[in-house]
């Protein structure tokens, strides 16, 4: 039985670790991803939303998609905060948000807004609120950034590799983890990152990618922004956007 009790935003300490960052001292979009996620975990742990609890009732969150904007991305060093609030379910899809500041600031370096789906963990199908024994309330709280929705994808992409799903990139969900999503986003871009600086970037996940496919990235270039997807055959697992701005 769940016990679900919604509960107001969050906020947990985060180091920035010299393993979360790039050679130009600044985190990397992947670490950025793999913090917003334990604390999404802890984040509905607290209103009784566990794995566990979750896993016994046959269900388990997946990310659906995310929009993420940056204006500073943390280094190095840095100490900072990342709050999180849930805004209740659009729909099959539950909507959460992220703010990371630096530690007792008040401007945002980061803010995201998430959508989450509850699945079925053995047949993955999804399940709508009515199937999940409880309900989230519209909660009081605003959008970190404007969710982008679905993408329309030009027709017309270039290939530019093939990325092969390792043991490493697999989660507990026993698919390729969202974080790894970002690096791929990253390193198939095709654009150099020690000379221009994440400035945000979207992620759809469209199907799962699992051990041993091997996607296929495609990419094509709009309004001086990068746009990719992957596919294992004719099948879209991903898609999504980088901006990017010159360093200064």
């Amino acid at each position: 039985m769940i016990d679900f009790h919604p509960i107001g935003p969050q906020t947990y300490p985060v180091h920035i670790y010299d393993f979360c960052c790039d050679q130009t001292d600044r985190m990397k979009p992947s670490y950025l991803l793999r913090w917003m996620e334990e604390f999404a975990s802890a984040h509905v742990a607290a209103m009784g939303l566990g794995r566990r609890e979750l896993m016994e009732a046959d269900m388990v969150f997946l990310l659906s998609r995310m929009t993420v904007r940056v204006t500073r991305m943390p280094q190095a060093g840095e100490d900072v905060e990342v709050t999180t609030w849930e805004r209740g379910a659009s729909g099959p899809l539950y909507n959460r948000e992220f703010s990371v500041r630096p530690a007792g600031g008040e401007e945002p370096l980061a803010e995201a807004t998430t959508q989450w789906m509850l699945v079925n963990p053995t047949t993955r199908r999804i399940l709508r609120p009515k199937q999940v024994g409880f309900e989230t309330p519209k909660q009081p709280f605003a959008a970190a950034v404007e969710d982008l929705g679905r993408l329309k994808l030009p027709v017309q992409m270039a290939a530019v590799g093939e990325r092969v799903v390792r043991y490493a990139d697999i989660d507990r969900n026993g698919h390729l983890n969202n974080a790894v999503y970002a690096d791929i986003l990253c390193d198939y871009s095709g654009v150099d990152l020690t000379k221009e600086r994440v400035s945000g970037f979207y992620l759809s996940f469209v199907h799962e990618a699992l051990p041993g496919q091997t996607l296929q990235i495609a990419t094509a270039r709009e309004q001086g922004r990068v746009l990719m997807e992957g596919r294992v055959g004719e099948t879209i697992c991903f898609e999504g956007i980088l901006d990017t701005v010159p360093v200064r």
